[in-house]
């Protein structure tokens, strides 16, 4: 919903083959379990045991998260008014 602060630290929901990683980690993505640990939409070792990226999932690493989010100065920190939630729940879920 055009959140970068949601987007740059928690992702996006329909992602499964990459979460992203804090600027600090140096890479821009934590690889997800069972899926290969580089952007790729092909079969990624010999005997194809992990699963590609998906076009979506490789398209919103290259188009979203390395042009947005490499432009914070900082890695910001949400703490909510209540003690509770995240920052898609804020106001709304999204």
């Amino acid at each position: 919903m055009d959140d970068p602060f949601v987007y740059c630290t928690e992702g996006c929901k329909e992602t499964k083959a990459w979460k992203p990683a804090p600027p600090y980690a140096g890479v821009g993505y934590i690889p997800q379990l069972g899926y290969c640990p580089f952007p790729t939409t092909s079969c990624c070792d010999s005997y194809c045991i992990l699963q590609p990226w998906s076009t979506d999932d490789f398209n919103d690493y290259f188009q979203n998260r390395v042009r947005i989010c490499p432009r914070a100065h900082t890695d910001g920190s949400w703490v909510p008014r209540d003690g509770q939630g995240s920052a898609a729940d804020t106001p709304y879920s999204h």
